[in-house]
């Protein structure tokens, strides 16, 4: 059970990440798409970055969601301008799913703020605090 003191600490630590995300959100003039696109479907939309242009099937299984759930989000995404269907062409029954130019805007927003992040964190440790840093991040996330 965690002391008041280190509910306390988490608690501080999880606003300055959220802040400093949020100034760097701001910082790479994305915040109107922030504000229009859920953490979920950011999540989505960097995996069709990753994937090169999936099938809604091939999405579902690298996200480990069912179609219809995987479907909901994608519609939402296209309904907002972040992605597009594209008749494949070797079978006509089948779709890939593309970036558009403010879905890759986006992506690219997000790659920076992750990065800006992961230089902070590098920057602010020591070696030895970095690998301790990993190790109990490996702990916590397994």
């Amino acid at each position: 059970m965690l002391s008041e003191e280190q509910k306390k600490t988490l608690k501080e630590l999880s606003a300055n990440v959220i802040r400093y995300v949020m100034d760097q959100i701001e910082n790479c003039r994305i915040e109107e798409m922030v504000n229009d696109i859920s953490f979920v479907l950011s999540l989505y939309l960097k995996k069709i970055a990753e994937m090169n242009n999936p099938t809604l099937s091939e999405l579902a299984v690298h996200m480990k969601r069912s179609k219809p759930s995987v479907t909901i989000a994608v519609d939402k995404l296209e309904s907002k301008g972040y992605i597009q269907r594209v008749q494949s062409d070797r079978d006509c029954r089948s779709f890939h799913l593309h970036l558009t130019e403010k879905g890759r805007r986006f992506n690219e927003a997000q790659k920076t703020t992750e990065y800006k992040l992961y230089e902070k964190v590098s920057n602010s440790l020591t070696e030895e605090e970095m690998k301790q840093f990993l190790a109990i991040n490996k702990k916590i996330f397994k």
